[in-house]
């Protein structure tokens, strides 16, 4: 159960880092966003941003995989304020 729990948090990790990066939000937005799920900001070598369930750790795995991640952009969301 500890490892699905860990998974979830890995993946979750890796769409929150894909995601930020792609959208023009301010920090204090993304910060609000990943607090309303329990995430929390953290400082990982070689990222520019990343978010983490306090307690989660991938220390039992060798190596983690991520699936590729599928991006459209919709011209009708460009003009935002």
């Amino acid at each position: 159960m500890k490892t699905i729990a860990t998974l979830k948090t890995a993946c979750l990790l890796a769409l929150t880092l894909t995601l930020t990066s792609s959208l023009a939000a301010s920090k204090k937005d993304v910060d609000n966003v990943m607090g309303r799920d329990g995430l929390q900001k953290i400082n990982v070598k070689g990222l520019d941003l990343a978010y983490a369930r306090p307690g989660a750790s991938l220390a039992a795995y060798k190596r983690v995989k991520l699936d590729p991640v599928e991006v459209q952009f919709d011209k009708s969301c460009g003009n935002r304020p």
